[in-house]
């Protein structure tokens, strides 16, 4: 519940900022048409520079508040976070599950880059991306990862793998597939979903 109310407050946030962004455009436009061609310039670079993609991850705002509510944990870890994604009109996934696909490998993400926090060069990062491929969305998520995969069969991590087992189930409904590979320092997360 708890986490519930601060996504919710991303998501307000994230809207306050649109509304922001977009009563500045308004004012920008204004300028220009009094000819106060510098301030308009001025202000539009400060938009620019204000947002630089701090608040919007995608162009799906369900993706944007799960993806805000994980930044806003990567920078209090020191987790450098990366990427944009580009999600179809017509993803094969309804919100919640997109939601928990997300959400879920980014957890597994962070947590390897927590249990990287002795390392400061590079910086821990996480990187996502999208593309559409033979009918396929294909999202990929590529982590720091100091070398450990955690075994939750063991006992001896219990809150690693659930996640995985839940995607891994909910992209097989869809007719996709999940993918983790691990290449040096890098861990690799592919979900396919139709």
């Amino acid at each position: 519940e708890s986490r519930g109310r601060e996504l919710a407050g991303t998501v307000q946030e994230a809207y306050e900022v649109r509304r922001d962004i977009a009563e500045n455009i308004a004012l920008a436009g204004r300028l220009l048409e009094e000819r106060e061609g510098q301030q308009a310039k001025d202000k539009l670079q400060g938009l620019v520079d204000n947002i630089s993609l701090k608040y919007l991850y995608s162009n799906n705002k369900i993706a944007d508040a799960v993806l805000a509510d994980k930044a806003k944990l990567c920078g209090e870890y020191g987790i450098r976070l990366d990427g944009r994604l580009e999600l179809p009109d017509n993803i094969p996934l309804t919100g919640a599950r997109l939601c928990v696909v997300l959400a879920n490998i980014l957890d597994n993400a962070i947590r390897a880059c927590r249990q990287m926090a002795d390392v400061k060069e590079p910086q821990p990062y996480i990187r996502l991306s999208t593309k559409e491929q033979s009918g396929f969305l294909i999202i990929r998520q590529e982590n720091s990862f100091g070398g450990v995969i955690e075994d939750r069969r063991s006992g001896v991590f219990s809150e690693h793998g659930l996640g995985l087992g839940i995607v891994r189930s909910i992209t097989e409904e869809t007719g996709g597939m999940l993918i983790t590979e691990q290449q040096d320092n890098r861990y690799i997360t592919t979900v396919g979903v139709k």
